[in-house]
This record gives C-alpha cells, sequence and structure tokens, in this order.
C-alpha cells in the first residue's frame, strides 16, 4: 500500500489525505507514476515539525519529489491545499 500511495484515486476529499510513516528519519523519495491527480506533499521530521513542502506536484510525473531534509512522515494531500491553509516550514503538527 505504501508503494501505491494515492495512485489511481481519481478524487480525494478535502480533508483526507495519506501519511506515510517510517521507521526512521532520512531522505525519502516520492513521484507521481499513476497519480491522477495533483498532491502537496508536507514532510514531517521525528518531532512532528514541517521541515519542508512539495506543492501541486505533477500527475504521471515519474520525476522524484524529495527534500534535502530528513523526515520521518510525509503526508500526501490535494495540490493546492498547503497555500490555502497557510502552513510554514518549522510548524508543528499533530495527528490524531
Amino acid at each position: 500500500q505504501r508503494q501505491r500511495g494515492l495512485m489511481n484515486v481519481a478524487f480525494l476529499e478535502k480533508d483526507r489525505g495519506m501519511l506515510f510513516y517510517f521507521d526512521s528519519s532520512s531522505i525519502h523519495q516520492f513521484w507521481m507514476k499513476n497519480t491522477l491527480i495533483p498532491l502537496d506533499f508536507i514532510w514531517i521530521d521525528d518531532q512532528y515539525k514541517i521541515v519542508g513542502f512539495t506543492h501541486m506536484a505533477t500527475p504521471f510525473d515519474e520525476s522524484i519529489y524529495s527534500i534535502a531534509m530528513p523526515s520521518k512522515y510525509v503526508l500526501e494531500i490535494n495540490g493546492g491545499l498547503i497555500s490555502e491553509l497557510g502552513l510554514q516550514n518549522g510548524s508543528i503538527v499533530s495527528f490524531h
């Protein structure tokens, strides 16, 4: 399921996303192969601090999306939602 992510998902509710949890902090890479909708990636470290963003990843793009900072979590949400929510590097997140 981790490898598929949101591939082949035609619609994502505004309050939904997919959270990737990794055993350790590292530089993680994603791509958009077979992903039908634009996505934003939120890169989160082991202290639950946002350490980076990818805005509007392009559907079907096989380029590698990553940031230069280690992360333990990556949250995929609808493309454009990061800007709409006003999220910033350094913000603290919590999972419920």
